[in-house]
Parts: structure tokens; C-alpha cells; sequence
């Protein structure tokens, strides 16, 4: 790399250390409660097993507060798209596998997710929520005089517990938006937010509760400002931020670009802003994700930022050439499959560096080699062992037969006029069975 470098380009393994100005300013936006490595070492060093699980709040130093267990626990849908009374209870598995027939709904799964995550990135609108045509087609057991759709997700929050968040959404038949019928967010069994219309009460300082009245389009845990980060509504968007949905579309992925990306969009269109934040803001992930594509990518030395003037940067990697010469590529012309295996490697590295994560991809065997789908998978299961979680869908054999069948949910419905089931594979495929040859076979699954 130090052939290559001008006066305008930084070499990512050069920002490798704690003190780097430019990586202590970074932290300073995304860690606003306190750097984690102002103490000199990082704080993912101090595994969060090690931390007294008695000690009051706050005894723990606040830069390890980010680094606790978080999962998602449980997600509900009714009267969305193909699921009627549908949950995904995942509590307390660490991978996650999600297969079925294309319709099932194993990508409308990730849909609700990443409509929650936005919630916390200010998306408030009812109408805006949901994906197009989110209300489902499917008849009803029941005469409604408008279609109600529901949602609910559960998830760990460090140092508050579990918290269980609803929203039901309606349109009737004088409206043109969508509004929101009923909202609600239970913490460690208290009651933070509960709102029927437009009347909103919230649990403010003290445990105060306020009362007041907001316009029934928008959504309220999205608006509401709480007195202290600490605040369990807070708490609950922040841990939503950190997400990681993703669903790369390889076509559109760019290397270039100067905005601040700490989590990508699922199409990880913004490659490049990506890496660049977390190596500035997690040094120590540059390694793992080095090595990672040094076993995946044939020839490959180091990746680089360089500077393309007026605070654009440009993402290249290095590569060693079979006369020993070297020669960088930019990441752009990167094949399809070569830019997926870097997210995969680039997700590794962050659960390495920056533990725990939880991350949803939709189908990560596409666009890839069928020799690297197990080690893919392998390693995207190994990134979770530090208190984190990888929840993945598939079609390929390989990738199933990556997971254990008790970690292994199937989604099937006999036609588009039924709802979606979600069952355990082992209730469902006989322990004799390949389940990945059983689901190829078309075996009648119900």
C-alpha cells in the first residue's frame, strides 16, 4: 500500500491505533456517552460475561453499556401481506435459519424488521411505515369492518431488559392515509408508551407520566424526545439503530462517497461509506475483515481509502499479482459475488471488533461461488458467538445444510388464498430426512 500512497490518501491499517485524532473524533459523535477506548484498550475487550450481571447500572462504565446481549426475541405480524396471526418466536437463538417456498414470506420477515429500525431513524408517518402493498388480500375469519394490520417485535435491551413493542395500523374507508389505531412499548414489564388514537401517555422523568394528544398519521415512538438517553424509549431506538438488515444488490454498490454510514441500508448501496465508518470508528475490525477476504478473494492484499478531493473518498483493494507485482482495483469493478463476500466480511469483522450485533440477511448465498457458501455461513454464525445473532433465509442446499434443524424454521401455505405458518423443521421433516433434499423434492410440507 505505501507504493500507492499521496499526500491525500490514508492507508486503513494506519488508523489501526487508539489515538489517531481523526479516529478519536469520530468516536466522539458515535459514542457521545463516553469514548469506550479513552481508557487506552478497547472495550470489546472486557467480554460482557465478565461484567456483574448484580451491579447496579451505574457501576458499569457507560462505554460498556453498547457492548451487552442484544436479540431479537419474537416478531408478530397479523393482516400483513400473507400472514394472519403469524409469530417468529427466535428467543435465545443465537443463528436463525428461515426457508420455505418463494411467497412463504420469508422476505416480507425482514420487511417488518427494517420497517421498525426505520422508526428509529425518524421515519414517523403511518403511511410511510409499511412497504407497498402491505395490507393483506387474504380473506378474513372474521368480518372487519376495515382491515387492522399489527406488528410487534420483542428484543433484549442491555441494562433494561426485554422490551415488546406494538403498533397497529388502520385505514377506514373515509381516509386517505393510514393512522394509527393502537401503540404500545412495555420495558422489563412497565408499561413506557401506551397510546389508543390520538391520545398518547409516556412515562417521562421520575416515572412521570404525561399525557397529551398527537396527530393520529404519525407514529409516536418515532417522535417523542425523552429527558436522557437513558430513557427506556431512547434506549429502545438506539438498540433498533443497530440492527443490521441486509439484502445487497451488487449492481448498484459503490465504493465512493463522504457521508457517515455506522449501519448500511439493506442494499448496502453505500459500500464504501460503510467501511470507512466502521474503521474509523472500530480500528481493530480492519484485520479480521483483512483476513477474512485474504482466504476469500485470490491475491488479495489490503483495501484503501483514497481521497478524491472535497471530502470524497474512494474505496480500492490491493491485489498481488502471480509475477509478485502488485496492483489495486477499485472497488466498483468488482464482480457481483466478490462485493458480497466483502459485506459478509465486513459484518465478520464488525462483530469482531465491536460484539454484539445482530444481523438479518435475506438469502446470503446469492450472487456467490457454491465453494465459498459454507464458509460464508460458517463464518457469519461464528460472528454471532459473542452475545449476537444471525438470522438468514435461503434457497441453497448448502446454506441449509450450514444450520442445525433446531435452528431451522420452515414458512409454507398450500396456496395464495392461505396464510403463512411458521414451524420448527424438526416438526415438520422426519430426523431420516436431508432436509434441504426434502425441500427440493417439493415434499408436501403441512
Amino acid at each position: 500500500m505505501a507504493g500507492h500512497r499521496t499526500d491525500n490518501a490514508f492507508d486503513i491499517g494506519s488508523l489501526n491505533t487508539f489515538a489517531d485524532p481523526r479516529a478519536i473524533a469520530l468516536r466522539s459523535r458515535v459514542f457521545p456517552w463516553g469514548d469506550p477506548w479513552a481508557s487506552g484498550r478497547r472495550a470489546s475487550s472486557v467480554h460482557p460475561d465478565r461484567l456483574s450481571s448484580t451491579a447496579p447500572v451505574g457501576s458499569i462504565p457507560p462505554g460498556l453499556r453498547w457492548y451487552n446481549p442484544v436479540m431479537v426475541r419474537r416478531v408478530y405480524a397479523h393482516n400483513f401481506r400473507c400472514f394472519q396471526n403469524t409469530e417468529m418466536d427466535i428467543a435465545d437463538r443465537r443463528h436463525v435459519l428461515l426457508v420455505g417456498r418463494n411467497g412463504s414470506g420469508k422476505s416480507s420477515l425482514l420487511d417488518i424488521v427494517q420497517s421498525f429500525r426505520l422508526l428509529a431513524f425518524g421515519r414517523n408517518q403511518a403511511d410511510e411505515f409499511l412497504p407497498d402493498r402491505s395490507v393483506t388480500a387474504l380473506p378474513s375469519s372474521a368480518p372487519q369492518p376495515h382491515p387492522q394490520i399489527r406488528l410487534e417485535i420483542d428484543m433484549d435491551i442491555p441494562q433494561c431488559g426485554v422490551a415488546s413493542y406494538s403498533l397497529s395500523l388502520e385505514q377506514p374507508p373515509a381516509f386517505r392515509k393510514m393512522r394509527v389505531a393502537e401503540e404500545r412499548l412495555v420495558v422489563d414489564g412497565d408499561n413506557v408508551l401506551e397510546r389508543n388514537l390520538a391520545s398518547v401517555r409516556f412515562a417521562g422523568a421520575d416515572g412521570k407520566r404525561i399525557e397529551f394528544s398527537l396527530d393520529w398519521h404519525l407514529i409516536s415512538v418515532s417522535v417523542i424526545g425523552v429527558p436522557t438517553d437513558d430513557h427506556p424509549i431512547e434506549r429502545f431506538r438506539r438498540e433498533l439503530r443497530r440492527l443490521v438488515l441486509l439484502r445487497p444488490v451488487p449492481s448498484t454498490m459503490v465504493g465512493e462517497g463522504g457521508a457517515q454510514v455506522a449501519v448500511p441500508d439493506p442494499s448496502c448501496r453505500a459500500f464504501g461509506d460503510w467501511f470507512r465508518e466502521t474503521m474509523n470508528t472500530h480500528p481493530g475490525a480492519y484485520e479480521p475483515f483483512r483476513t477474512y477476504l485474504k482466504e476469500a478473494l485470490p491475491g488479495f492484499e489490503a483495501a484503501a481509502n483514497r481521497s478524491s478531493g472535497l471530502g470524497v473518498w474512494s474505496l480500492e483493494y490491493e491485489f498481488r499479482s502471480n509475477s509478485g507485482g502488485p496492483y489495486s482495483i477499485s472497488f466498483g469493478d468488482l464482480s457481483d459475488g466478490e462485493k458480497c463476500l466483502s459485506v459478509a466480511a465486513l459484518t465478520c469483522a464488525l462483530a469482531e471488533a465491536a460484539p454484539p450485533i445482530t444481523v438479518f440477511w435475506d438469502e446470503p448465498d446469492s450472487f456467490v461461488a457454491l465453494p465459498e457458501i459454507q464458509r460464508l455461513i460458517v463464518a457469519l454464525r461464528r460472528a454471532a458467538r459473542n452475545d449476537g445473532q444471525f438470522i438468514a433465509t435461503s434457497h441453497d442446499a448448502e446454506a441449509i445444510r450450514a444450520f442445525t434443524r433446531e435452528n431451522t424454521l420452515i414458512l409454507f401455505r398450500s396456496s395464495h388464498s392461505e396464510p403463512s405458518r411458521l414451524r420448527p423443521a424438526n416438526d415438520l421433516v422426519a430426523p431420516s430426512d436431508d432436509l434441504a433434499d426434502a425441500l427440493a423434492r417439493g415434499d408436501d410440507i403441512a
